[in-house]
């Protein structure tokens, strides 16, 4: 289902704006945290690569191969577990036939 349609189902017509809104607003600062957490991620795997391997030829490149590894590694388990969260906490059933 839908992020804004789970964020609003079970809303007053009269508040479903300002639910929409708080769920857009979560979306948009969720995207940033985490940008810029597995980005601190990212830099920080490259600076102790390059920390245990030194400024050789061609480990400037290896070190930030190997850091956007070890985010993306962090970015893949964050959806699992992000995942496994929405499975959990969301139970949606059909709409009772009248």
């Amino acid at each position: 289902m839908p992020l804004y349609a789970t964020a609003t189902r079970e809303a007053d017509p009269a508040d479903a704006g300002a639910t929409g809104a708080v769920a857009n607003t979560a979306q948009q600062v969720g995207a940033s945290i985490g940008t810029a957490i597995f980005n601190t991620i990212a830099a920080s795997a490259t600076g102790a690569f390059l920390a245990a391997h030194g400024l050789g030829a061609g480990l400037v490149r290896d070190a930030a191969a190997h850091g956007y590894s070890v985010a993306s590694g962090g970015v893949a388990a964050a959806l699992v577990a992000a995942a496994i969260i929405t499975i959990a906490l969301i139970t949606t059933r059909p709409a009772a036939k009248s």
